[in-house]
């Protein structure tokens, strides 16, 4: 029994590194990738501009402002959450890998562009739509045509089924 109990004992032990090296790396690939940053700009962009737009807001109350949403929005859940989900979906080599290239000068620069990047990905798909709207309306009329049409709850239960 003693020696069962040890041989528990010394797997957790070698085990707890490794998961702690891991955690590690993950926390490192998310500050190299600036999701903090990343996260505040969007927060800027998406809320604050609107409201700022709204409302006039005087200059010096502005970061005030900024600061109870960035505190609203709970950033450190979200970091956490995007840290949870990287740790499923990456194993310590592709961490390693990973943490390499952000290293790198090419790497460095796709950080900076990131923001960017889904700014320019969000109106792409937006004109996007705008331009297949209306093949997409005339698609769906043939569709009506030759098929019936679910009802609002079939289709509701068809689209979070097939969200799993």
């Amino acid at each position: 029994m003693k020696k069962f109990i040890s041989a528990c004992l010394l797997t957790t032990f070698l085990a707890f590194p490794a998961h702690a090296d891991k955690q590690d790396k993950l926390k490192e690939l998310v500050s190299l990738m600036d999701y903090d940053k990343l996260i505040n700009e969007t927060i800027d962009q998406q809320i604050f501009t609107p409201l700022n737009c709204l409302f006039m807001i005087p200059q010096n109350e502005k970061q005030d402002i900024k600061n109870q949403l960035t505190e609203a929005f709970n950033l450190k859940r979200l970091v956490d959450s995007i840290i949870k989900f990287l740790s499923q979906n990456l194993t310590e080599e592709e961490l390693d890998d990973l943490l390499a290239f952000y290293k790198t000068p090419g790497g460095k620069k796709l950080i900076t562009l990131q923001t960017a990047l889904s700014q320019f990905t969000t109106d792409e798909l937006t004109a996007w739509f705008k331009d297949i709207d209306p093949q997409m309306r005339s698609f769906a009329s043939q569709l009506e045509a030759k098929y019936r049409k679910r009802s609002g709850n079939e289709a509701q239960m068809c689209m979070t089924a097939a969200k799993k």
